[in-house]
């Protein structure tokens, strides 16, 4: 039962993403908006319905200022939701990379998410939806890479030897499954696997997502170390949305 229950709210996240994706790509509409100044610099106020008012500051990391049941970097899921994030994404200067409707994580557990990419700042927010009532900001990413394996130091260290059960504990794991960058992708490639993206979290590890055969992997790289793990598991691919403009200026992948 308790497995019926996850994939029908799987699919139900999976419509809403769809929509809420659409949204991003719209101006925002439907409503008016305003800007003032203020001792925190520039805010704007925009009446989304008759009955809510959103004030938010407007430079980039906009989306982390919202809040929804005390939360940062939260936006409650109803209605009003789409013209939101539709705001933000003006404000903001996002694009809609693409989603996920199914995904578990040791983080998050089961949720379905969107990506939203800032070109002018380089940096990505994986919005996730739990079915609770909000879309929250899972990781943001920076200088990322999309479609190809970035130049980045953690995922190109080589490690002689394997690594040890400290190493491989760096981060919480799916599996057993622990090596240098380059061994644990070519398992994934060589079974039809491609890299949809890499970004950097903030505390430094590289985070990877690649699809393949109606399935999605996270791969997470220390960037200590260059120990590579599974951090995630997808029962669908990536849908790419819009491929952002910087993948042109990238490196190669790497065979």
């Amino acid at each position: 039962m308790k497995q019926d229950f996850v994939v029908k709210a799987a699919k139900r996240l999976g419509t809403f993403l769809t929509t809420s994706v659409s949204a991003f790509m719209l101006v925002a509409g439907g409503g008016q908006a305003t800007a003032r100044t203020s001792d925190n610099g520039i805010s704007v106020t925009t009446t989304v319905s008759s009955s809510q008012n959103i004030e938010t500051i407007l430079y980039p990391g906009v989306l982390e200022t919202f809040k929804h049941n005390g939360q940062k970097g939260c936006v409650a899921y109803n209605e009003e939701t789409p013209k939101v994030l539709a705001l933000i994404a003006k404000l903001e200067g996002l694009m809609p990379v693409g989603k996920l409707d199914f995904v578990r994580t040791l983080k998050d557990g089961v949720h379905a998410f969107n990506m939203q990419y800032s070109i002018s700042g380089d940096y990505a927010y994986i919005l996730a939806n739990k079915a609770e009532g909000a879309l929250c900001i899972s990781e943001k990413l920076h200088d990322l890479t999309f479609q190809n394996t970035g130049h980045y130091q953690a995922i190109n260290l080589v490690q002689n030897t394997a690594y040890t059960s400290e190493q491989c504990s760096f981060t919480n794991r799916y599996g057993q499954i622990c090596g240098t960058f380059d061994k644990v992708s070519a398992a994934l490639k060589g079974n039809g696997f491609a890299v949809d993206w890499q970004g950097i979290k903030d505390n430094g590890d590289v985070l990877t997502l690649l699809s393949g055969n109606g399935k999605s992997y996270f791969l997470t790289t220390d960037n200590a170390t260059g120990a590579t793990v599974v951090t995630g598991t997808g029962r669908h691919e990536f849908e790419y949305i819009d491929v952002p403009p910087k993948r042109h200026s990238q490196f190669v992948e790497k065979r």
